[in-house]
């Protein structure tokens, strides 16, 4: 009889093994087939879904989500942000939590520091949340961005000048780039004021793409201003040509 019992409560069984690996399959499946370029970021040379493509799974997978808590505390003169979020499987009410962290000391330069370290955070607890329900614990891109510059923490008694080392990724001088520059090279593969917005700002160039480029346009695009040492922001979606970068 107790051995009964010990098979009965086992925490494995063939059954639920052949479900894990038809529920693995369904979620590779639908990678495969609904995810698109723009849902992954490629980091250390291996993709990461980002926070669109853990959107879609929600959608498909009827997940609902809530924000649970959110708290902000300094720490050497930086604002870190934490979020927990819940995601919900609303046919069996089954969920799971997750927390998402983010700190100023992350990176070199902010666009808009107290926003856009507040969103990543978010955006980490968001995406985790879901990936533990749906996803099988997967990391998600934001929490694997790692930037290429991090900024070492303030420190009150010996403030510590931070300088981006950017890599020299193209040899454009300054002189000779501008947004007329960028415009003519984009203007050669047929892309224009349609397609793309573009700007200057005293760190850079940015380039904006229209939110109604398909998958292919956009890897064109991608392509060309790479060629030129720009980057891509996730967390803003756009590509910014640093004008450090540039110079030499």
């Amino acid at each position: 009889m107790g051995a009964l019992e010990k098979q009965e409560h086992a925490i494995v069984t063939p059954i639920e093994a052949d479900a894990v690996l038809e529920m693995i399959k369904a979620f590779e499946y639908f990678k495969s087939r609904v995810l698109t370029p723009r849902d992954f970021a490629t980091i250390q040379g291996k993709p990461f879904v980002k926070k669109s493509g853990w959107s879609k799974y929600s959608l498909a997978c009827n997940v609902s989500t809530e924000l649970r808590d959110e708290k902000m505390e300094e720490r050497n003169g930086d604002r870190i942000y934490h979020f927990v979020y819940r995601a919900v499987h609303l046919p069996t009410g089954r969920y799971a939590d997750a927390v998402g962290s983010a700190s100023e000391a992350e990176k070199t330069r902010w666009n808009h520091p107290e926003h856009d370290v507040r969103t990543l955070a978010q955006t980490r607890a968001f995406n985790r949340s879901i990936s533990n329900l749906v996803g099988g614990g997967e990391v998600s891109a934001e929490e694997m961005e790692s930037p290429s510059h991090l900024r070492q923490p303030r420190r009150e008694s010996q403030p510590v000048e931070v300088r981006r080392e950017p890599e020299k990724r193209t040899q454009l001088k300054l002189g000779r780039l501008d947004v007329n520059v960028i415009a003519y090279n984009l203007k050669a593969i047929n892309f224009g004021e349609d397609d793309i917005s573009m700007w200057e700002q005293d760190d850079g160039f940015y380039v904006e793409p229209s939110k109604g480029l398909t998958d292919d346009d956009f890897n064109r695009i991608h392509r060309t201003l790479d060629d030129m040492g720009a980057e891509w922001l996730s967390d803003s979606e756009r590509w910014v040509i640093w004008k450090e970068a540039s110079d030499g």
